[in-house]
């Protein structure tokens, strides 16, 4: 999918009011909505036409699919009407797609002129992602969920991943104007992704679009046309009774994505084990919870954080890509979507953040510097989150007057964390078995039965690995273990008075802050030396190697703060952290044994069009075995939105990241990828 996001920049809508309110898109040359009843008209065509939520309230969840973001007042008018039913009530997954995506400072005028809810209005602007192409989860409410797709439609329906849609509303303009929505492959993709019974309502009843139709009719949905509202005298709604006649495949599946198994839906309620309460057992443990599941924490230590997730002081930094390769899209969305998650933190009296907000990033090398120029040029961040820094703000900012970067970048929401804290907040009223080394797991009928060493038992129906650096002995026989790296942080308890602000330069420094105990602490990291394995002898030793390497890098950037802090006495703190190859989390369901699983997709060595035996792919995993792990340094960056994507799969619902980044961080990919080459 990268290919066809060439680039991060997307076109910017051409927006205009005219005089009595009414907004108009230059673009296509016609109205978002008519002037003092869009609400009204929203509701009957889309509302009425899907009959939502009168039709659904006996669901656990309903996913709806809207073509044509725009104005988001679709969105919100569901919102609103479900949130109007009774408890229990279903649970809302939002998935939208839109091409030319409004900022906030653009759509929040509109919405309040048409009477949006405003609480609900409020809500959405404040956490609506910044434009940047893919898919963006965003949590609105304990059961609202929204998915907001940004590119072309086609590209994004192509790479949606586990969508079966309940409702579909087609807001996009008429054919005329956008033909991109009516083209025959997105109407082949809207068929392949719905669910049995799925409803679509549709504002346009232009006779391209009743043409256009007749394709959905051959899928097995019965097309009807309705009174429009207003002066628009017709619109029309659809339903499929029972599945798709023909099932659809577009685009073509390979045997990769077939070999990369999406796992097997667990019911609701389904107890969960999660081994490891470091920040990828907390944000599993609120994701799993959120989707419905019952998670329990089970870690070895007396309490949760206490490995690489327990530093005292924590850099939040976005990992930037000038690409907008499946990598680079899947690390920019998971830091705004953990920036919004610790901002919700921060609302509720969690605050998650110490010292003030903004970060400096320095380039490490030449090398590094062509990058961030790069990084600099090609995302379209709101100012206050990326920015070229002046000299005189790199001067204030280092304490260094005569420093300054052209390569520098200012930003402006980074900054340093709590980690314990956000652990404790995501894990919240979670169980936990604290003290609990799992020693065995044993299939049961009824999922697993975990023996810890002290020999207390838990069962659960399915069990996933977050122990990190700890992972190696749970995972199936013959799987490798994780790359293991020794991370080492220098903590100074008299600090410097500068910088006001965290530097990063290839390793960090913090500002000064206070510490847990309430005592001034200054850090300086962070060390990656590979193990050779997770036990390897004197790891948690202080190295003073580690430090001076430390001091090195800073040295090479700011000499003068480095010659102090080297004058400094120091403590270390050191812990492991598990990583991969390729610098991607590994999320999803685990393979069996390689023999097993090799044997199951030999015919991946045959090339991507080779045919696997799509009944027997679920062999080559482990049952009810799933991983949330390989974080590295990142895992406050990353865990979050990967916590979303392991709920995603084991309930069964559109997963809120695109089919190749699934892809790029399925626990089986490196397998698939050697026997591809043959090296199995």
């Amino acid at each position: 999918m990268s290919r066809l996001f060439p680039h991060w920049t997307l076109p910017r809508p051409s927006l205009s009011i005219d005089p009595d309110g009414t907004p108009r898109n230059g673009h296509h040359g016609d109205t978002d909505f008519p002037p003092g009843n869009g609400l009204a008209e929203g509701r009957h065509v889309f509302l009425g036409g899907a009959d939502f939520p009168a039709a659904w309230r006996e669901r656990t969840h309903v996913t709806i699919c809207e073509l044509g973001f725009g104005t988001g007042r679709n969105f919100l008018l569901s919102w609103d009407a479900l949130r109007r039913l009774p408890r229990p009530r279903p649970a809302l997954r939002y998935v939208a797609v839109e091409g030319s995506p409004l900022d906030a400072m653009d759509l929040g005028p509109i919405l309040a002129s048409a009477g949006a809810p405003p609480d609900l209005m409020a809500r959405l602007l404040d956490r609506l992602p910044p434009r940047q192409p893919g898919l963006h989860h965003v949590s609105l409410d304990d059961d609202v969920d929204l998915i907001l797709a940004q590119g072309p439609v086609g590209v994004i329906l192509d790479g949606l991943s586990g969508l079966s849609a309940d409702i579909w509303y087609l807001d996009g303009f008429a054919p005329a104007v956008n033909p991109d929505m009516w083209r025959p492959n997105v109407l082949a993709r809207i068929a392949a992704l719905s669910a049995p019974g799925a409803r679509l309502a549709s504002f346009t009843a232009a006779g391209e679009v009743r043409r256009a139709l007749r394709a959905l009719r051959a899928q097995g949905f019965s097309v009807k046309r309705r009174p429009g509202h207003g002066s628009k005298y017709h619109c029309f709604a659809a339903r499929l009774d029972g599945s798709p006649a023909v099932p659809l495949r577009s685009p073509p599946v390979d045997s990769r994505s077939l070999a990369l198994w999406r796992g097997r839906p667990l019911p609701r309620g389904a107890r969960v084990a999660l081994i490891g309460a470091g920040i990828a057992g907390c944000a599993a443990a609120r994701a799993l919870s959120r989707a419905g599941l019952s998670p329990i924490l089970l870690d070895a230590r007396e309490a949760i954080a206490r490995e690489a997730s327990g530093n005292p002081v924590g850099l939040f930094m976005p990992r930037l890509d000038a690409e907008p390769s499946a990598d680079g899209r899947f690390h920019a969305a998971a830091w705004v979507h953990a920036l919004r998650v610790y901002q919700d933190l921060a609302a509720q009296g969690l605050d998650p953040w110490v010292g003030p907000a903004g970060l400096l990033s320095l380039p490490i090398n030449a090398r590094d510097a062509v990058r961030q120029r790069k990084v600099g040029k090609a995302f379209d961040w709101p100012g206050d989150w990326l920015a070229d820094p002046t000299a005189e703000e790199q001067a204030q900012r280092t304490g260094q007057a005569d420093f300054h970067d052209d390569a520098a970048l200012w930003m402006g929401a980074a900054r340093c964390i709590l980690p314990p804290a956000i652990c404790a907040a995501l894990a919240a009223d979670t169980p936990r078995r604290l003290g609990f080394s799992v020693v065995e797991r044993i299939r049961v009928p009824r999922g697993w039965l975990l023996k810890a060493a002290d020999g207390r038992e838990e069962i659960a129906e399915a069990v996933v690995l977050c122990a990190g650096a700890q992972t190696g002995p749970l995972q199936p026989t013959g799987t490798p273990a994780p790359l293991v790296t020794r991370g080492q942080i220098s903590l100074f308890d008299a600090p410097e008075p500068m910088p006001p602000h965290p530097i990063a330069f290839g390793g960090y420094l913090s500002p000064p802050v206070t510490g847990s105990d309430g005592a001034p602490l200054q850090i300086l990291g962070a060390s990656h030396d590979p193990m050779t394995s997770a036990e390897e002898p004197g790891w948690d030793q202080p190295d003073p190697a580690s430090h001076a390497h430390s001091l090195e890098m800073l040295n090479q950037r700011l000499p003068a703060l480095a010659a102090r802090l080297a004058q400094k006495p120091w403590r270390a703190r050191i812990s492991r952290r598990a990583r991969t190859l390729d610098r991607c989390p590994l999320v999803g369901p685990l393979p069996a044994s390689q023999t097993q699983a090799a044997k199951v997709l030999d015919a991946l060595r045959h090339g991507p069009r080779q045919l696997l035996p799509e009944g027997r792919i679920p062999d080559a995993y482990e049952p009810d075995l799933w991983i949330l792990g390989g974080l590295g340094a990142r895992g406050f960056q990353t865990a979050t939105l990967a916590a979303e994507i392991l709920a995603a799969s084991l309930t069964g619902l559109a997963l809120p990241v695109e089919e190749d980044v699934r892809q790029a961080l399925h626990p089986a990919r490196f397998l698939a990828r050697a026997l591809a080459r043959g090296d199995l």
